[in-house]
Formats: C-alpha cells, sequence, structure tokens
C-alpha cells in the first residue's frame, strides 16, 4: 500500500509526524480493498518503514528530507503504527470473510553479530536488533515498543533535559488496538553488521544515538556494489531464527533480498551465488522450524535506487535506461531462479529434483 510515496498534500501539515494522516491513509487502505480486494490475498500496508521514519523524519538523508533527529523518527513510526493497525481492523471486520485475505507489514533488517563473546556486545546486538525490526513488530504483536527501547530512550531523554520520553506512549485503548493487529511479518534483508556496545555515548538525540550500539562489516565479507551492502547469507538464517524465538509461530515472508552489481554485464555471478546462498539458508531455517511461506527476490528488474539512482542494478533482468523503449534482458542469474522455483532445488544438482 505504501511505498514511500507520501502526498504532497499530506506532507504540507506535517506528512507521518501528524496524527491526522492515520484516518487518511485508512480511507486509502479502504478504496484499496473495495477495489482490488478480490484479487489480493496478500497485503502489506508498508515497505520499510524504518526508512521512511528514520530517513525521512530523524537524520533527513531520505524524502521529505526533515531533519529532527531523536524526534520526528518515533512520531512517525507512531503514526505509521497505528494507521496499519486501523487497516488491519478494518479488514477483519468488514472484508476477510468475503475477500480471505491477510494483511501484514514488511519491515527491513540486517543481522546484528555480537563482536565478542562478552555480555555487553551480545546485549548490544540483541538492542540493535530491537531498534531496527522490533520497533514495529513488537508494537503489532505484543502491543508495544521492546522494553529495551523504552528504557534507554527514557534514561537519554531525562539526561538531556526532556520532562518526558521522547518516545511517544501508547495509551491503553492504542494498546488494546495494535496487539495482534498483523497477520504475518515480512523481512527485507540484504546484510549483517558486527555490533558492539557503544564507547563513547554521544550526549545528542536520535535514533541511532539512542540505540547506544557500534557497528561495522568485516573486510572478509564479500562486497557488493552498494557501499552499504557486504554479502553475509549466515545472517538470513539466523534473523528467521531470532524473529521466532522473540515472535513466536507468527508466519514469515521474505519480501526482499538480493545483491547489486554495477550494471555492466550479464554475466552477473555475484548474484547466482547471493540467491543460492540465501536461499539455501531461508531452507535450513524451515529445518529449524521457522514458520516462512514465502520468498520475493529484489529485484525483477534494475531500477532506480533511490539516492543511488542508476548507478546500482539489483534485477535479475537488466534495463537499457539509454533506449527510450526501455528493453529488458534476462540475465545469467534468471535461469538459476526459474530452476530454483520450478524444481526447488538450491544447488545446481538434486537427487530429488
Amino acid at each position: 500500500m505504501f511505498h514511500w510515496d507520501t502526498p504532497q498534500a499530506l506532507e504540507n501539515i506535517g506528512g507521518w509526524t501528524n496524527e491526522l494522516i492515520v484516518d487518511r491513509f485508512v480511507d486509502y487502505a479502504q478504496f484499496l480493498f473495495e477495489t482490488f480486494g478480490e484479487d489480493v490475498q496478500l497485503w502489506l500496508t508498508f515497505n520499510e518503514p524504518k526508512q521512511t521514519c528514520q530517513g525521512g523524519y530523524g537524520n533527513g538523508n531520505m524524502a521529505p528530507a526533515i531533519l529532527s533527529p531523536g524526534v520526528g523518527e518515533y512520531l512517525c513510526a507512531h503514526n505509521v503504527i497505528r494507521a496499519h493497525a486501523k487497516v488491519w481492523h478494518l479488514y477483519d471486520q468488514r472484508y476477510r470473510h468475503i475477500q480471505n485475505g491477510h494483511v501484514g507489514i514488511t519491515i527491513d533488517s540486517g543481522w546484528a553479530e555480537p563482536d565478542s563473546d562478552s555480555e555487553e556486545d551480545k546485549e548490544a546486538a540483541e538492542r540493535m536488533l530491537h531498534f531496527t525490526y522490533g520497533w514495529y513488530a513488537n508494537a503489532l504483536v505484543n502491543g508495544d515498543y521492546p522494553e529495551v527501547m523504552k528504557t534507554v530512550i527514557a534514561k537519554r531523554s531525562a539526561a538531556q533535559g526532556f520532562k518526558q520520553s521522547r518516545l511517544p506512549e501508547f495509551t491503553q485503548e492504542q494498546i488494546d488496538d495494535i496487539q495482534g493487529a498483523v497477520d504475518f511479518l515480512g523481512v527485507n534483508y540484504y546484510t549483517a553488521n558486527m555490533a558492539k556496545k557503544q564507547g563513547n555515548v554521544p550526549v545528542v538525540s536520535g535514533w541511532q544515538e539512542d540505540m547506544e550500539v557500534d557497528t561495522y562489516q568485516k573486510e572478509e565479507w564479500p562486497k557488493s556494489s552498494s557501499s552499504w551492502l557486504r554479502i553475509v547469507p549466515w545472517g538470513m538464517r539466523k534473523l528467521l531464527n531470532w524473529l521466532k524465538k522473540t515472535y513466536g509461530d507468527i508466519p514469515l515472508i521474505i519480501t526482499e533480498n538480493g545483491v547489486s552489481d554495477d550494471c555492466s554485464s550479464l554475466d552477473d555471478q555475484i548474484r547466482i551465488d547471493y540467491y543460492q546462498q540465501h536461499i539455501s539458508n531461508v531452507r535450513d531455517a524451515l529445518d529449524d522450524g521457522v514458520n516462512v511461506f514465502g520468498y520475493t527476490a529484489w529485484s525483477l528488474m534494475d531500477n532506480f535506487e533511490w539516492m543511488r539512482g542508476y548507478s546500482e542494478c539489483f534485477g535479475l533482468y537488466q534495463v537499457d535506461f539509454s533506449n527510450a523503449d526501455r528493453p529488458r534482458t534476462a540475465k545469467k542469474s534468471v535461469e538459476l531462479f526459474k530452476k530454483i522455483a520450478t524444481t526447488k532445488c538450491v544447488t545446481d544438482s538434486c537427487e530429488d529434483a
């Protein structure tokens, strides 16, 4: 339903930091249910709300580029969570018995690997996961923000002279509304980070600063064409198992997973290796008992990669953006993906394929 495309008229009154947007989003969702509901079985209300809120209203790195760290991203998230819950209830009460669909949300998160065996680093890694995926999932599954978020942000807010926590509180009525208001969770996984307790905790406000975690990526992890994306397949399995441990047997679907190259070749061995390794780890997570019911590659074809434009390509199909007709050409990875989809065989050969 929402992939970072707030109408300008709503942005003019504060966008996702203004609670008035909640009911407007419900109106929009009702239109979608009425118009497309007979053809849609899986609805996602939001894609990567962390990017919308933290990038759009916190550090200002993404549209609408509002710089309000430590306040804006939390107001945004609060309204996103409430909007999602209201849409879920709308569907549950008026459309589910007719259309037989399901309503979920997609959250992006890498894996956080403790930098050492110390309790401090283990706690830092756990805290990072709660500040990323748990920020939204915990509210919708359990009815409130993760305890570690509430505790840390309240402590830091008091130290900064705020009379109350910068993290908004849900009323009891809102808790009753949001708790359990999700049928499944979408997972966007690309990479992982090493996590350790922050040495010099900054006084300034901000989601990143509130987390109190230092992160880095190991040099031996293979690079992609995106500075933030190193290839860490085992992080997928660990994240999926963490989600099961934290939120129980809720159904999970991989809604984005992929790797970038420099757009120069159809022989995309980096993507072939990436998909084989990551889908294999999803298979292992299934064997671990994680309730994963689907997988979607990012992306079917090369596209506009936000701030990085057309300099990085994630597609299974190459797009010639210099040609007005935008012709598509299959990359080598297409054959692998077709084989996996039709035979369920991830390796080069399977005895029972």
